[in-house]
């Protein structure tokens, strides 16, 4: 149990030919069956257990019209204190996909039950449902939670003891789904330089974050956006050298979204720009 109020259901009989209950009495230490303080029988109480977590005795004598007196005990453990535990999103926060992939991590051995969601669930409210439901047990093993769309939600695992204690851990995910866009030009529309040092004027669409420019063969060549390293946080107006050599070159730019999505820039060829310094 995790509330030291608790009633007590008592099951009194006597022998079928015996004169009846009579009385009862109780207490939650040891109880001198002779001494004690009896009360009228009753098939449930309302009563209080000693303060403090921990295994819980409550001791009681049963008399009968004759006198005769049985004492009768029963143990409970009471638990006030929460399940702990963790979430966490694999990929973090942003992401790209609607089906999140999701880790819920214990830090105490009890936490029996979890239920995922979308969402800020009242945890102590789905308690019933909870307890005896296999398809609830703890599972340390990656979960998937499907959100439906794009935007921002509140993604919430409860966590449940044996005791019916419960806790709820939420985390903010942002969800985005849509390629990012983007054009960019050197030294403001130039078609020829005199020196290897331009400047790249990008132009993305909104929420982009990072970017990284790359010389290419031809027109038509392009890196791949989603194997690239060294990401740089996106500036509108890059200092860019190119490659060495007389002639025409060419450069592109991979952009990229907080939530991973990537996407070329010019879209349809690259950026063509003839350095001559002869």
């Amino acid at each position: 149990v995790n509330e030291r109020s608790v009633t007590l259901e008592l099951t009194l009989a006597d022998d079928a030919t015996g004169s009846g209950v009579g009385a009862i009495a109780l207490a939650s230490t040891a109880i001198d069956c002779d001494t004690a303080d009896y009360r009228e029988p009753t098939d449930a109480l309302s009563w209080t257990l000693t303060a403090g977590d921990g295994g819980k005795t409550v001791a009681a004598c049963v008399r009968d019209r004759a006198g005769n007196v049985t004492p009768l005990s029963d143990t409970v453990t009471l638990d006030t204190v929460p399940p702990a535990g963790g979430l966490a999103v694999v990929g973090g926060t942003d992401v790209a996909d609607p089906v999140l992939r999701v880790l819920v991590t214990r830090s105490s051995a009890d936490a029996a039950k979890m239920v995922l969601s979308e969402g800020i669930p009242d945890c102590a409210a789905s308690l019933p449902d909870v307890l005896d439901d296999a398809e609830a047990d703890f599972d340390a093993a990656e979960q998937r939670l499907d959100l439906g769309g794009d935007g921002a939600f509140t993604v919430s695992v409860c966590l449940f003891d044996e005791a019916g204690n419960s806790t709820r851990i939420s985390r903010s995910v942002n969800v985005d789904t849509v390629d990012p866009a983007g054009d960019l030009e050197i030294n403001r529309g130039a078609t020829y330089t005199r020196s290897r040092d331009v400047t790249v004027y990008l132009s993305p669409s909104a929420d982009v974050v990072e970017m990284k420019v790359e010389d290419v063969a031809d027109a038509d060549a392009a890196p791949d956006c989603a194997a690239l390293a060294g990401w740089l946080p996106l500036d509108l107006a890059y200092d860019h050298q190119l490659e060495d050599g007389e002639g025409a070159k060419y450069v592109r730019a991979c952009v990229r979204y907080r939530a991973g999505n990537t996407a070329l820039a010019p879209t349809d060829a690259a950026y063509a720009i003839t350095l001559d310094r002869l």
